[in-house]
């Protein structure tokens, strides 16, 4: 799992990779809605301020009190 001091996926303005371009800046809940209907995937990378490189979604750790993005 990410360390503790990780970005969560519910603070900021997020950026994803579809067809090799990056999209963004968009709220952390536009992607939650983007996931949870099936537009990107838990693979689907990620990114913003704070990270060193893209990730993929299920590797970031939930927004408090959320279910593990999968």
């Amino acid at each position: 799992p990410p360390p503790s001091s990780a970005p969560r996926l519910g603070s900021g303005d997020w950026y994803f990779v579809r067809s090799g371009e990056a999209i963004g800046p968009i709220p952390a809940s536009e992607l939650r809605l983007l996931h949870r209907d099936g537009h990107i995937g838990a693979r689907t990378l990620v990114w913003r301020g704070g990270l060193d490189g893209w990730i993929p979604l299920e590797e970031l750790p939930p927004p408090e009190g959320d279910s593990v993005v999968r």
